[in-house]
């Protein structure tokens, strides 16, 4: 029972000092050559992972859309082959034929010169509607790009990514910061567009009907099916195409407040030694990239462990041996002695962590068993020799248990060290098992586990 409550005290004990007020620290990986390995325990620590491309290691995602994206006009790319379709960034003049229609005017029917009026009209109504569509598609398509210039790699240079973001969409809006009329843009863009095709739609209705009267080419049928099909997908998808446009716009705005840098939560060193491997996984939960593991090596606050070993209390048992004397009468007296106690047992060591001493004092207390099952108790100061696989050596005091004469059936002989039997029927040399305190010195070993958590 003693032994238990001597047991929960020095555990208390240990407990009540090791507690303290814990304090936080960022490491920088970056920085690897300033990582500090060795802190006080207890101690939060913290990573900061720089330059990381937080859009993709940390889930974000941005909504998919269809990516409306046709195939434009001969007339809007080619501008090398001499053709009859119409090209909205060359000259109106390029539209016509024959220069010769303008050196003829004055020969020509009202008819001919409301035909040739209306192919001018037509041609200014094909360069608004396709300059309309370059435009939204230049709207929409801000997303995409953003999104190359992060790309999917683990890490990137984060100012470079800024700086070339800023310059995409100055491209864009004409301005760097973002401003809340950049979201409207696109549906003023959108309306825009419908309105250049209505009136595309009404002239090219009136320019088909005076070309049959006049039996006269049709310049640009292939061209108004285009911009036809353009507008009805625009029409039937003007949700999706407005909100792929406002995400460019708030992915913009994510990429100029980001740091690109990711704070791990902050984990408590509470073990002597602990091994942290900070890992960056994607939006899948998979693993993409391990830093070199960090080993942390604690100090600070009180520990209580175990050792087992040798104990030697300077104190030994008594030993008498019986003869007969002269006269025939049976008397005893002090045989060889031991000076020494020889034991086995453990020892609770309380001391203060300090892994950086080569040898640490600390205090301890223990208990061995002897063969008839009684107990020795110990203490005294300690040294502590190795981080692991401790060599302990304690200097202190014991109590234990040794033989000392009953004189129960015995008379002390004057001016000696002998006894005579006091009933010569009863000669047998009787001795009591007391507690009697002494120096010991102990030798103990604590086998370091190897378990990891």
């Amino acid at each position: 029972m003693k032994t238990k409550i001597l047991l929960l005290f020095l555990l208390w004990a240990g407990l009540a000092l090791s507690q303290k007020n814990a304090k936080v620290i960022r490491i920088d990986l970056s920085k690897d050559k300033q990582i500090p390995i060795i802190l006080e325990k207890n101690t939060y620590v913290e990573f900061i992972l720089k330059d990381v491309n937080v859009f993709k290691i940390t889930g974000f995602s941005t909504v998919k859309v269809e990516n409306i994206d046709f195939k434009p006009p001969q007339w809007f790319t080619d501008q090398s082959k001499p053709t009859n379709t119409i090209n909205p960034t060359d000259n109106v003049n390029a539209l016509y034929v024959e220069n010769t229609i303008l050196e003829k005017k004055n020969k020509k029917s009202e008819m001919e010169y409301e035909y040739e009026n209306l192919r001018s009209t037509i041609h200014n109504d094909f360069k608004s509607f396709f300059q309309n569509y370059q435009l939204m598609r230049s709207l929409i398509q801000l997303d995409d790009e953003l999104n190359f210039i992060i790309s999917d790699s683990i890490f990137i240079d984060s100012v470079s990514v800024i700086e070339s973001s800023r310059k995409l969409y100055f491209s864009h809006f004409s301005h760097f910061e973002p401003k809340f009329e950049d979201y409207n843009k696109i549906e003023s863009s959108i309306e825009s567009l419908s309105s250049c095709y209505l009136k595309l739609n009404s002239d090219y209705k009136k320019f088909i009907s005076l070309a049959k009267q006049l039996n006269a080419d049709n310049f640009y049928d292939k061209d108004f099916l285009l911009a036809s099909e353009i507008y009805k997908n625009i029409s039937t998808s003007t949700d999706k195409i407005s909100l792929k446009s406002k995400n460019g716009i708030s992915l913009y705005k994510k990429i100029l407040m980001s740091q690109f840098n990711i704070i791990l939560p902050a984990q408590q060193l509470t073990e002597d030694v602990t091994i942290i491997t900070p890992q960056l996984k994607n939006k899948k939960g998979e693993v993409v990239y391990s830093y070199s593991p960090i080993k942390f090596t604690t100090y600070g606050g009180w520990k209580i462990n175990f050792s087992a070993g040798y104990f030697l209390s300077f104190i030994g048992n008594d030993n008498y041996t019986s003869y007969t004397n002269s006269l025939g009468n049976k008397e005893i007296a002090k045989g060889n002695t031991d000076k020494i106690t020889n034991a086995l047992g453990g020892l609770i060591h309380v001391y203060h962590n300090k892994p950086e001493w080569l040898v640490q004092p600390g205090f301890s207390f223990g208990i061995s068993l002897a063969d008839n099952a009684s107990a020795g108790f110990y203490g005294g100061l300690s040294l502590f020799f190795l981080e692991k696989n401790r060599l302990i050596t304690t200097f202190g005091y014991s109590f234990i248990k040794v033989k000392r004469i009953n004189t129960s059936n015995l008379s002390p002989i004057m001016d000696s060290d002998r006894y005579a039997f006091i009933n010569v029927a009863d000669t047998e040399i009787r001795y009591d098992n007391v507690y009697k305190g002494a120096w010991f010195f102990g030798v103990t070993y604590n086998l370091y586990n190897n378990d990891k958590k």
